[in-house]
């Protein structure tokens, strides 16, 4: 899997650098050029975590790689076998909402409605709505 970056920089003193604040540090950056690092799967996950799967194994992964990204890995490892919703807060601030990876399906979040979501479903939650999920009795039907 490629992963792409955009490498900005910016110059300093190396005897000032662990003194300065983040809004200096992160203002008046210079695009310096692209990165782009491959990360390939390694060969024996996909099988090795269908095995577990056929042996009544519930899998779940947990990962600080964007939610999109996530669900391509999982996809590509067998972790995900039903259509994915990413839970994520709505575009209009209020609430949270269920999106599909390539957005054509778009379900508004409702705690009464996971544990069904769930059975025709595999969900992703980001870490920006774990929180959320914790306050209530939903977060049961999400985590395995």
């Amino acid at each position: 899997m490629l992963k792409s970056f955009l490498l900005l920089v910016k110059y300093v003193k190396v005897s000032e650098a662990r003194s300065l604040d983040g809004d200096f540090v992160e203002s008046g950056l210079t695009f310096a050029g692209f990165a782009v690092f491959n990360c390939p799967i390694r060969a024996d996950s996909a099988t090795i975590l269908s095995e577990l799967k056929n042996s009544s194994h519930d899998l779940a992964m947990i990962t600080g790689d964007q939610a999109l990204t996530a669900c391509y890995v999982a996809s590509q490892v067998h972790i995900v076998s039903r259509p994915a919703l990413i839970l994520s807060p709505s575009k209009n601030g209020r609430g949270y909402e269920w999106i599909s990876p390539d957005e054509t399906e778009i379900i508004p979040y409702s705690e009464k409605e996971v544990e069904a979501l769930s059975e025709t479903h595999d969900l992703c939650i980001g870490g920006d709505c774990i929180e959320m999920l914790q306050q209530t009795s939903a977060v049961l039907g999400v985590i395995p």
